[in-house]
């Protein structure tokens, strides 16, 4: 529905409200109102949506995916999730996977069933800065494993494994705010979505590069590391893409991902078997690097 904005004074703009909308919601003369505002989209709410998310999960017993359970209702945006469990050793898989969930706390225990509480609503405002913080984790990441395999001294494994979890933590914050808020720019929600999703699955893939190297004793071949310098200034080019769009830049950017993936796909032919499963990996980043180029133009 179409409404005209109509101008008071010298600096006010109103808004009429249809009646069959008012009459509905019990709005009248002189109640307050709610507005929000998500990306380019104004909001108006008849009360101010201040009461919590609350929902109620109860986890098989035995069952292999504890996190799945508990990180679905924290990405759709839930604040309170009461969690209803069979397993003796539950609470300590429980204690595991909350260290992911930004704000959350465990704020009661009951027989088989436990609350986890968000105890710090207004971090949705800090959007930006926790999606800029995984985009150069991503980067430091890969430039970290291309230093362990020019070494070859397994002194960063463990750094390398926590940032990768860390990578985790900031990939649920950024579902959960973009599903409660979207982003500010409405219309980018889906691609920034995406984005945020592909760098943290470029870290999945540089901490299996990191424990292929850290079990096996491997000659690293030389190719591997040339790769690893196309990769990280991709990732590079990737984050100043999105602090800035440049249509030269991300042209540029689809040009030398494609020349790095047909490039490890012919060294993966003639590798050996020590190092294939290093190409194989370093080829699902290049992937990553190719679905991520059509969202920054």
């Amino acid at each position: 529905m179409k409404r005209k904005i109509i101008k008071q004074g010298n600096n006010t703009l109103t808004i009429t409200l249809p009646k069959k909308y008012t009459d509905r919601l019990g709005i009248k003369a002189g109640d307050e109102i709610e507005l929000s505002e998500t990306g380019n989209v104004l909001e108006i709410n008849s009360k101010e949506s201040s009461e919590p998310k609350k929902i109620t999960v109860e986890i098989p017993k035995g069952t292999p995916v504890y996190g799945r359970y508990i990180f679905m209702p924290y990405s759709y945006g839930y604040d309170e999730i009461k969690v209803i469990f069979h397993d003796n050793d539950a609470m300590s898989k429980i204690n595991k996977y909350i260290l992911y969930m930004m704000g959350f706390e465990i704020v009661h225990l009951g027989e088989n069933y436990c609350i986890l509480k968000n105890i710090a609503r207004g971090m949705e405002e800090s959007f930006d800065t926790v999606y800029t913080r995984l985009m150069h984790l991503t980067l430091d990441m890969a430039r970290m494993v291309k230093e362990e395999l020019n070494s070859n001294k397994k002194e960063q494994v463990n750094n390398i494994k926590e940032m990768e979890g860390l990578a985790n933590k900031l990939n649920l914050f950024c579902r959960r705010m973009l599903n409660i808020n979207g982003y500010k720019d409405i219309s980018r929600t889906n691609s920034i979505y995406r984005l945020h999703c592909l760098y943290e699955e470029i870290t999945d893939y540089l901490r299996d590069i990191c424990e292929i190297v850290d079990k096996k004793d491997i000659k690293i071949d030389r190719r591997i590391i040339d790769s690893f310098d196309k990769l990280i200034e991709l990732i590079s080019i990737a984050n100043s893409l999105h602090a800035k769009k440049n249509i030269e830049k991300a042209s540029e950017y689809a040009i030398k991902e494609k020349k790095l993936l047909e490039n490890v796909n012919q060294n993966i032919e003639d590798s050996n078997k020590q190092n294939i499963l290093i190409w194989s990996a370093i080829s699902k980043i290049g992937e990553c690097l190719h679905n991520m180029s059509e969202e920054l133009f």
